[in-house]
C-alpha cells in the first residue's frame, strides 16, 4: 500500500505560514488542496513521477477520512486572503541556450526549433501574492499525528517552489470544533470545496464549474461539473 490510513480521525485546523509570497496554482486559482499535498508526500517517498494520464494514477492513501459518497475527502479548499499581488505580472521564462548549442554541440547541428519540441521557448507570467498574516488554512476531519509528519517534508507550497516561491515557515495541526452540519465541505449548504452536484445537503443553486474532484488535479480530462466554492 502507497501512503498511510487515518488511525484516528478528528476535526482539525491546519494552518501553513509562509515566509514571503506564493505563486497560485493553476488548478483551483489558489492555495493547493491540503490532501493533494499529503498525497504528493507518499508519491516523492516512493519515488512516484507525476501522472500524465489517468492509466497512470496509482491509489494514494492518506489521513483524511474519505466522505460517504467516496468520492472526496472530507477536507476544505485551501481559505487564503491576498493583501498585495504584484501588477504587473512577473514572467516565466525559459529559453533554449544556442549559443552553449553552437560552442559545444555536434557540427551537424545548424539549426534549432524554439517554437515546439524540447528546446521551445516561453514566456508566462504569473502573480506573485502575499497572503494576510503570510496564513493559508484548511479543515478536515483527518489523523492529526500522520498529518503533521507527512507534512515535515513539505518546505514550499504553490507554482515555482524550485526558485524559492511559497517558502512554509511552519506547520500547525490542531483539533478544532467543528461548525456544524456538514463539516468541513459545507458551511451553511455552501461548499467548501468542489463537490459532486448530488451531494447530500448541497443548497440548490450552488456556483457550478468544471473541476476535479480528487488528486491529482492537475489531469484537466478528469474534470467534471462540480459544486464550487463561490472564491475558486
Amino acid at each position: 500500500m502507497i501512503g498511510e490510513l487515518p488511525k484516528n480521525i478528528e476535526p482539525l485546523h491546519v494552518t501553513a505560514t509562509l515566509y514571503e509570497g506564493m505563486v497560485s496554482g493553476i488548478s483551483n486559482g489558489g492555495v493547493p488542496f491540503l490532501e493533494s499535498i499529503l498525497a504528493a508526500v507518499y508519491a516523492m517517498r516512493e519515488r512516484l513521477l507525476p501522472p500524465s494520464s489517468p492509466s497512470e494514477v496509482l491509489p494514494i492513501s492518506i489521513p483524511i477520512a474519505p466522505s460517504d459518497c467516496g468520492r472526496v475527502y472530507m477536507c476544505s479548499s485551501g481559505v487564503s486572503h491576498v493583501s498585495e499581488r504584484e501588477n504587473p505580472p512577473r514572467h516565466k521564462h525559459r529559453r533554449a541556450p544556442c549559443i552553449e548549442y553552437a560552442r559545444l554541440g555536434n557540427p551537424k547541428l545548424t539549426r534549432v526549433d524554439q517554437a515546439a519540441g524540447e528546446d521551445k521557448s516561453y514566456r508566462v507570467p504569473y502573480n506573485y501574492e502575499i497572503l494576510q498574516n503570510n496564513c493559508a488554512e484548511w479543515w478536515c476531519l483527518g489523523d492529526d499525528n500522520l498529518i503533521e509528519l507527512a507534512l515535515r517534508d513539505v518546505h514550499a507550497i504553490g507554482k515555482f517552489r524550485g526558485s524559492g516561491k511559497g517558502r512554509v515557515r511552519e506547520w500547525s495541526v490542531e483539533t478544532c470544533e467543528p461548525w456544524g452540519v456538514g463539516f468541513p465541505v459545507l458551511r451553511d449548504g455552501e461548499p467548501m470545496r468542489p463537490l459532486p452536484l448530488k451531494y447530500p445537503g448541497l443548497r440548490e443553486g450552488a456556483f457550478v464549474a468544471y473541476h476535479t474532484l480528487r488528486p491529482p488535479y492537475h489531469l484537466r480530462m478528469l474534470e467534471e461539473p462540480c459544486a464550487m466554492p463561490r472564491a475558486l
